[in-house]
């Protein structure tokens, strides 16, 4: 894709087991949950997102992308 520092993941059948307590633990739509799913499987701890939901996620640090408050 030609984007440093981006490296693309796959799905794997076993990030939808945890899906649901994600949704239910942080109050998180099915799509954010999944993505939750993901980083929790690759054991990462920071997410690029404009979206505060994430903020809600215990252990999880969030990045701006492109629409940091204030700026």
């Amino acid at each position: 894709m030609g984007l440093p520092h981006i490296h693309l993941v796959s799905v794997e059948t076993e990030d939808f087991f945890p899906v649901l307590e994600n949704i239910k633990n942080f109050s998180l739509l099915p799509r954010d949950a999944l993505h939750v799913a993901i980083i929790q499987r690759l054991g990462l701890t920071v997410i690029a997102s404009d979206d505060m939901d994430f903020d809600r996620v215990k252990g999880l640090e969030r990045h701006w992308i492109i629409n940091p408050p204030g700026g």
